[in-house]
């Protein structure tokens, strides 16, 4: 379950989206039961699946490796929070006194406002510099919440999703990456006895003891999928066109992966503008990407991630989660942040809160696709005629 209360041991508080929330074992929100259905997979008769076995099945704290009581993290992640949602929410929840959260944060954040455009990423790609742009405000902003009220911040970037391939082709069952579920990985699991979520923690009863067992629980090499794409298409620009929209048609996660690697690139810079504030203040800004954890092992390509690490096309498995958690806990200690800090001798005054936005840089990116570009999409789509 999500701890959202603080206590004296709680030494950072996470915010994000469902890449976090899923780590729980029932995310918040979500119908227990709906995670207790068992249902069923064409290539592998006669086994029940558990949708929960997908996921996380254990907790933040789990694949943060906390196994005493000397630390403790508040988790506020949500499934299906935005970065403009989770500006929006800190902008009035951090005015609220009772509101009480540690001194250190951490955030991921991002990948569903490119997951709830995908039909303009898709047929308009060349607007996908304004979303970026866009969430790139947002997250600007948020860290200036957090600035003002004295936060030391930890910048957690995304990761790439199941994408297509120019090696492998579209993700296939059995062949390259999966089209849905990772079936694989999880019937890969049950032979080690995890069958379902309670039997999770039996098995690994610590995040290494997982770590450990990786290479018994991922599949194979990939192999090319052999399904032709861009057959029949038109030719010259209109053909190209053609050949990117039936990529993405079948591989529709690929934009979002795209985009979330665009985001990435800009947090480099922007950490490096703003960190020079946060140090002048007595804070701490720091960043850091898993990105590289989740590369696939296969083909070079960025955008296309490991798929031994995913329950889903955007989601880690357990696995993913582990190596997730292993980074952010090994950064969370280099920061010092696992520890309560020793108080001085001397009782010292606080500075007062910054007043000034911390480096904060906005952009103006056009709030939308603009008419003509939504009359083009409208023929396009064989609406408008």
């Amino acid at each position: 379950m999500n701890n959202p209360l603080q206590y004296s041991q709680t030494r950072v508080t996470f915010y994000g989206d469902s890449r976090v929330d899923l780590m729980n074992f029932v995310p918040e929100g979500t119908d227990p039961a709906a995670y207790l259905v068992p249902f069923t997979n064409g290539r592998y008769p006669g086994f029940s699946f558990y949708l929960g076995t997908f996921y996380g099945m254990a907790s933040l704290d789990y694949y943060l490796g906390i196994n005493d009581t000397s630390w403790n993290v508040q988790n506020f992640a949500k499934s299906g929070m935005t970065a403009q949602g989770l500006f929006d929410y800190l902008d009035y929840c951090l005015q609220i006194p009772e509101h009480i959260i540690a001194s250190n944060v951490a955030f991921e954040i991002g990948g569903n406002d490119y997951l709830h455009n995908l039909p303009f990423l898709i047929f308009m790609p060349w607007e996908t510099e304004n979303y970026v742009s866009r969430n790139m405000n947002n997250i600007e902003r948020i860290i200036t919440r957090f600035y003002k009220k004295r936060k030391n911040v930890l910048l957690i970037g995304n990761y790439a999703t199941i994408s297509y391939s120019f090696f492998f082709g579209v993700p296939k069952d059995g062949k390259f990456a999966f089209e849905s579920l990772n079936f694989d990985y999880v019937a890969n699991l049950a032979l080690t006895g995890v069958v379902n979520q309670d039997k999770f923690k039996n098995f690994f009863s610590t995040v290494g003891d997982l770590l450990a067992n990786l290479p018994n629980i991922i599949s194979p090499t990939a192999f090319p999928s052999g399904d032709p794409l861009c057959a029949g298409g038109p030719p010259g620009i209109a053909g190209v066109y053609f050949c990117w929209l039936q990529t993405n048609f079948k591989a529709p996660t690929s934009m979002a992966s795209l985009a979330m690697g665009f985001q990435e690139q800009r947090y480099a810079e922007m950490i490096a503008r703003r960190q020079p504030y946060f140090i002048n203040n007595q804070l701490t800004l720091e960043y850091a990407s898993p990105w590289h954890l989740f590369q696939s092992i296969e083909t070079p390509e960025p955008y296309v991630v490991n798929h031994n690490l995913m329950g889903d096309l955007i989601h880690p498995n357990s696995s993913g989660m582990a190596v997730w958690g292993n980074l952010i806990s090994n950064k969370i200690g280099a920061l010092g942040w696992k520890t309560v800090p020793t108080p001085p001798a001397t009782p010292v005054t606080p500075p007062s809160a910054p007043t000034d936005d911390g480096g904060e840089v906005i952009t103006n990116p056009p709030a939308g696709p603009d008419p003509l570009t939504l009359l083009l999409l409208c023929y396009l789509a064989g609406i408008c005629h």
